[in-house]
């Protein structure tokens, strides 16, 4: 490769970084069920988007929702401080996180609340216990306190909070197409 080339990529890399002040302090709140294929690229997107100004993440360490967005501020914004607040029972180890006190995971989830600018929610809307939900408790708590409240549905649909919008139905796929995709994917037609 060039050695020009290498040293101007070098210098972009490095001015990118420069140019957005590390000022986003994010929570976040989400769990299994709310962690769907369309809601992890979506994060993905999200992270990869803001990476240059996360300067704190503050997430419970546990397995799910957690655990995978974790991975992704790991991987793209490396930089950033994560604050790992462990529930009582099971934590999961989150490598070069600043592990807070254990606690039950309703005080932990209200010190991610007090402790970020902009909560990050993903859970599944639907789910029969809506109102004894963590996340939305969280979610609530943080728009009394002025925060911004971004939530991802399972749909993979970046929102307000949900008791302000309501999610698209999406029709189900041709079951046609699903057919001859799987016949594709089997190699038993042609493309």
């Amino acid at each position: 490769m060039d050695e020009g080339l290498i040293e101007r990529l070098f210098m972009l890399e490095r001015f990118a970084a420069d140019m957005y002040p590390l000022s986003l302090n994010i929570g976040f709140c989400g769990d299994k069920r709310g962690l769907t294929p369309a809601t992890g690229l979506t994060l993905a997107q999200w992270v990869i988007g803001h990476q240059h100004m996360i300067r704190e993440v503050h997430v419970m360490s546990d397995e799910g929702g957690n655990q995978s967005f974790f991975e992704m501020v790991d991987l793209h914004a490396y930089h950033a401080t994560v604050y790992a607040y462990p529930p009582k029972k099971v934590a999961m180890q989150f490598p070069r996180a600043k592990i807070q006190p254990r606690d039950n995971p309703l005080k932990q989830h209200d010190a991610i609340v007090d402790a970020c600018d902009i909560l990050i929610v993903a859970t599944d809307r639907r789910w029969p216990e809506y109102d004894q939900d963590l996340c939305w408790r969280a979610a609530r708590r943080a728009e009394r306190q002025g925060k911004q409240v971004i939530c991802v549905y399972p749909q993979g649909v970046i929102g307000p909070e949900p008791w302000k919008f309501e999610v698209p139905e999406q029709k189900s796929p041709d079951p046609k197409l699903l057919a001859k995709a799987i016949k594709i994917a089997q190699g038993d037609e042609e493309e």
